[in-house]
């Protein structure tokens, strides 16, 4: 009895997303989580200027920053000296692709 209703409610949402209601939830989500990228940038900018004292926790959201993925729209070849390019394969270099902010070893306890 359970199914109706909840294809009902299915179908509702679906309708109204394609209304554009969610319009404000969602540019909302958005600018939330581009000021947690920027408060993010701030931070690693901070932590990249030197001579600094890393403590457990800047490690940490270090970390945390370097798990996050990102799709890549663009050609990864773009920007690279000819050196650079010899050594990376051509294959691919416009297909999107998932990619690493930095592998999460690159800081650990040698980063202080």
């Amino acid at each position: 009895m359970r199914t109706v209703p909840f294809r009902i409610n299915l179908i509702s949402h679906f309708f109204a997303l394609l209304r554009g209601e969610g319009k404000a939830q969602a540019e909302q989500a958005r600018k939330a989580q581009q000021a947690g990228l920027l408060d993010d940038f701030a931070f690693v900018a901070e932590a990249n200027i030197g001579g600094e004292y890393l403590d457990d926790a800047a490690i940490t959201r270090l970390q945390q920053i370097a798990k996050r993925t990102w799709q890549r729209h663009f050609d990864k070849t773009l920007g690279l000296s000819e050196d650079e390019r010899r050594r990376t394969p051509a294959d691919g270099a416009y297909k999107p692709g998932q990619n690493a902010c930095r592998s999460p070893g690159d800081y650990g306890q040698n980063a202080r």
